[in-house]
């Protein structure tokens, strides 16, 4: 993981504040497939770290480099406060597909409208 000192002085580079109290890092689910692997699914899928802005939500995309550190890309896109419905926070329940590269025991799903 990128230290928070890290994240917060790119927020800033960004023009956002320096606010670190809001910040997750998510992972997408798009890829799960059970026969590939938890190693494989978990760096296959797109991470990030949100951050929860006065504006909207800024999502700050994260690669894992070869050294296997988490790195950021530099790819950003912040999602308007206008155009976000809703937004929930849900546990997701144990599931067999535990080799998806999630800790299902341990997952909380970011749901957006």
């Amino acid at each position: 993981m990128a230290s928070l000192d890290t994240i917060v002085r790119y927020k800033q580079s960004l023009g956002f504040s320096a606010d670190a109290d809001k910040i997750i890092f998510a992972q997408s689910d798009s890829h799960n497939n059970v026969l590939l692997g938890g190693i494989v699914n978990g760096l296959i899928n797109t991470m990030y770290y949100i951050s929860f802005e006065q504006t909207g939500l800024l999502f700050m995309k994260v690669a894992v480099s070869p050294t296997l550190h988490y790195q950021l890309t530099g790819e950003d896109k912040l999602i308007p406060l206008s155009v976000i419905r809703s937004l929930s926070f849900e546990p997701v329940k144990f599931s067999a597909r535990f080799t998806t590269g999630k800790n299902r025991l341990t997952q909380i799903e970011l749901g957006c409208v």
